[in-house]
């Protein structure tokens, strides 16, 4: 798959990866609206910093 879509291990961030298991609540919020948590799934964080300009502040979870 990481071939196919031409990624290479820089592209990625594992301190960011998450798993989500039955130990986790069932519901979340996200940008102000209800998030319902996929468990069971593993989610690969890609390394974006500074790749959209200086400013990260949109990678952050502010409840807004």
């Amino acid at each position: 798959m990481i071939k196919s879509c031409k990624l290479d291990g820089k592209d990625f961030s594992p301190e960011y990866n998450m798993t989500w298991d039955n130990d986790h609540n069932d519901i979340d919020w996200r940008g102000g609206m209800v998030y319902y948590l996929p468990h069971g799934w593993k989610g690969y964080a890609l390394n974006v910093l500074n790749k959209y300009g200086k400013d990260n502040s949109w990678l952050g979870m502010e409840n807004e």
